[in-house]
C-alpha cells in the first residue's frame, strides 16, 4: 500500500516500514513516572493568550467563553481531590 501510495519500490517501503517500527520499539511512550503538578499561572498564561488571538481576529464567541474560564482558572487553587463519579 505504501508503495503505490507515495510511488516507491515495495522493498524500500519494507525497509521505511521496518526503520520505523524499530523507532516506535525504542520510544518511551508510556506513562509518566511522575507527573508534574499542572500550574495556575501557565494555565492562566495559555489561556490570556488564546483571549488575545480572539480578541485580534474579533471573535465574540470565543472571548466570552475564554472570559468564563479565565474566571474559572482564577479560583482553582489545586487540583480537585473529590470524585466526580456520581456514584461514590
Amino acid at each position: 500500500m505504501a508503495s503505490v501510495r507515495y510511488e516507491i519500490s515495495r522493498s524500500t517501503a519494507y525497509d521505511d516500514i521496518k526503520k520505523v517500527s524499530a523507532d516506535i520499539d525504542m520510544s518511551d511512550d508510556g506513562p509518566a513516572q511522575e507527573e508534574e503538578q499542572i500550574s495556575q499561572a501557565s494555565v492562566l498564561a495559555s489561556l490570556q493568550h488564546h483571549f488575545d488571538i480572539a480578541c485580534a481576529t474579533g471573535d465574540i464567541k470565543s472571548m466570552t467563553q475564554l472570559v468564563t474560564a479565565i474566571d474559572r482558572a482564577k479560583k482553582w487553587s489545586a487540583p480537585c481531590q473529590t470524585t466526580a463519579s456520581p456514584f461514590a
